[in-house]
């Protein structure tokens, strides 16, 4: 017997929820989304649309904005798992 076993499949995935909420606000993306070959920028042309997703196999992203001016680089949309994604070509 697990000792998963003594809870129900609900406890675990409010765990699993409390979890991921409570994660680090400096949470740092390994790979942003702007790397993958289905990631598409906005061409400027009008007003952006709110239905607007820049990933062209419509997932749902996290942006991550930098918590410092250091980190200015480090900011973009991501996904921390994505089974999906294609690294563009270099």
């Amino acid at each position: 017997m697990s000792v998963l076993d003594h809870f129900t499949d609900d406890d675990l995935l409010e765990e699993l929820v409390r979890r991921r909420n409570s994660a680090k606000p400096d949470y740092q993306p390994a790979r942003f989304c702007d790397e993958c070959m289905y990631f598409r920028t906005w061409d400027g042309k009008g007003s952006l649309p709110e239905s607007y997703n820049p990933c062209a196999k419509k997932h749902r992203m996290e942006f991550h904005a930098p918590a410092t001016y250091d980190q200015i680089n480090d900011f973009g949309y991501y996904r921390t798992i994505c089974t999906d994604r294609q690294e563009r070509p270099q």
